[in-house]
């Protein structure tokens, strides 16, 4: 079985920002679908940043709930999180169904520090989520998002070598008909680097373990129980 990293990894994380990544699953240390079984799934527990005196983040873990900058973050079994708790209180659970390839959520609830509570179903036909203001996700059989339908505006990508995790290969959006983004990506065994020049080199598992732009800024990321 597969299932689905969504990992937060980044510091003080304005609202908007947290629930992109987490429904997106691109975080910071962790943006691709790696293979795994239900057993112990990779545990981020060090961040380090490249540049500006090497700022560290250590977490620390009690079985699937890990704490160190300010935030909870709750798991599954499976590596998917059922609940994310921000600094100031605000906090996001997640709910989920057939985790036979990849964990399908179903329910998103974000509840607000002054009692405010927003609550998004999601369905599901096959591989393909549709979510209650009609934005429409079709995932690959190793739950990586193939293509999204929002709005006018449509994203798609595509993937090689999923053996161990899915490598992306390229990313597009287009809006209107219109095309806005398009990125490439070559890989040298696990390092990708992108058409403009960044790279990311990823563990086995699919986990980020070095970002580096062409400033230099990156970070570094370091797990355990990856076995």
């Amino acid at each position: 079985m597969k299932t689905n990293y969504s990992r937060l990894c980044s510091v003080n994380m304005n609202k908007m920002v947290t629930v992109s990544l987490i429904l997106t699953m691109l975080c910071s240390c962790q943006n691709v679908e790696p293979l795994n079984l239900k057993r112990d799934f990779c545990r981020l527990a060090k961040r380090t940043e490249l540049i500006g005196g090497h700022a560290s983040i250590t977490y620390t873990w009690k079985d699937n709930t890990r704490t160190g900058d300010g935030t909870i973050t709750e798991y599954n079994d499976y590596g998917s999180i059922t609940r994310y708790i921000e600094e100031n209180g605000h906090n996001y659970t997640f709910e989920y169904d057939d985790c036979e390839n990849f964990c399908k959520l179903t329910k998103k609830t974000e509840e607000g520090t002054l009692g405010d509570r927003i609550v998004t179903k999601y369905t599901w036909d096959g591989n393909i989520q549709t979510s209650d203001d009609g934005t429409i996700t079709e995932y690959n059989d190793y739950g990586s998002k193939t293509k999204q339908i929002q709005g006018q505006r449509i994203s798609t990508w595509e993937y090689t070598g999923c053996e161990n995790f899915c490598k992306m290969v390229s990313s597009s959006a287009q809006q209107h008909q219109i095309p806005l983004t398009e990125t490439k990506y070559s890989w040298d065994g696990n390092v990708q680097t992108s058409d403009y020049g960044t790279i990311t080199e990823y563990n086995q598992q699919g986990h980020i373990i070095r970002f580096q732009m062409t400033n230099g800024h990156g970070y570094t990321c370091v797990y355990t129980d990856c076995e």
